[in-house]
C-alpha cells in the first residue's frame, strides 16, 4: 500500500466506462437468468418449444395483455397492503419507488 501513490488514478472517463461495463455485465446476467427461468418453466410444464417460439414471434398482443393484467394485480395488492399495513409499508420500502411494469 505504501507505493499506491505511484499508481495513476483512473480518469473520470475511465471510471464511467468501467461503471457502464459493470452494469452491462449485470444486465447480461439478469437476462440469462430470466431466460433460464422461462426455459425451465416451459420444460416443467411440458410446453413445446414451437409454442413458445410462436408466442414470442406472433403473440405480442397476448404478451402485452398478460403483462397489463399482472400490473393491475400488483397495483391492487399494493393498495390493499397499504390499507392494512401502512406503517410496515413505509418501513420496508423506503426508497423503493419504481413501477413494476411487466408489459414487455
Amino acid at each position: 500500500m505504501a507505493n499506491d501513490f505511484k499508481q495513476k488514478e483512473p480518469t473520470k472517463t475511465e471510471k464511467v466506462l468501467y461503471e457502464l461495463m459493470m452494469r452491462q455485465e449485470m444486465t447480461d446476467r439478469n437476462l440469462w437468468t430470466t431466460s433460464a427461468h422461462v426455459i425451465g418453466l416451459g420444460m416443467l410444464l411440458d410446453i413445446k418449444p414451437e409454442q413458445v417460439a410462436d408466442l414470442l414471434v406472433n403473440g405480442q398482443d397476448k404478451i402485452k395483455e398478460y403483462g397489463q393484467k399482472i400490473n393491475e394485480a400488483i397495483e391492487k395488492l399494493e393498495k390493499e397492503r397499504k390499507k392494512t399495513q401502512p406503517e410496515e409499508q413505509e418501513h420496508n420500502h423506503a426508497g423503493h419507488d419504481h413501477g413494476h411494469n411487466h408489459s414487455h
